[in-house]
């Protein structure tokens, strides 16, 4: 399976230098990251980096399918998303890639601990049972922007949103037309 790293990116210039050098610490492969029309353009140069630039913002589920469509493009047949704010540990990184490649959907599982403000736990919990009642599928982090995805599956969902709702999207018309899921628990940044 040839894997990409997309990043969708907004604002979030001051991140991108660090958590690329620790991306390249876990994966030596492709990333690409899809800026959506920051202020100050995301700009960072490395022969394994392709960065793609909205002219304007167009949201986060516009950019993720963008990036998805390149990776398609170019052969990619997966790839890992990650957000541009540091809130995931590019660590856990080998463990999406080395997942059952037959699970289209992998999800990075938080555990709503005490690091994590009590209304976005709460608001998690209550959004991810919801999620797993509209899927018919059991989504343990419905709000985790760190997944793998197999392009192909995710291409044929034919997915209208273009907000932060495209992640929601994805979940319920992925379960709903049984394509397999996974979790890998991962640490809570905040």
């Amino acid at each position: 399976m040839k894997i990409a790293i997309l990043i969708p990116a907004y604002n979030t210039n001051y991140c991108i230098p660090d958590l690329i050098k620790s991306i390249l610490l876990n994966y030596n492969g492709f990333i690409i990251i899809v800026d959506d029309g920051s202020k100050d353009e995301i700009i960072f140069n490395h022969k394994l980096v392709k960065i793609i630039r909205n002219k304007e913002n167009r949201g986060k589920g516009y950019t993720l399918m963008r990036g998805i469509k390149f990776a398609y493009n170019n052969g990619f047949d997966a790839v890992i998303t990650i957000d541009s704010d540091g809130q995931h540990d590019p660590s856990y990184i080998k463990k999406f890639i080395n997942y059952n490649k037959n699970i289209d959907i992998v999800i990075g599982a938080r555990s709503f601990c005490t690091k994590m403000p009590y209304h976005r736990r709460l608001s998690n919990i209550i959004t991810s049972k919801i999620i797993s009642y509209l899927s018919k599928a059991d989504i343990v982090d419905s709000q985790s922007g760190y997944r793998r995805y197999v392009i192909k599956r995710i291409l044929e969902l034919n997915l209208k949103e273009n907000g932060f709702q495209f992640e929601s999207e994805v979940l319920i018309s992925a379960g709903r037309r049984r394509l397999g899921f996974g979790s890998i628990p991962i640490s809570t940044i905040y």
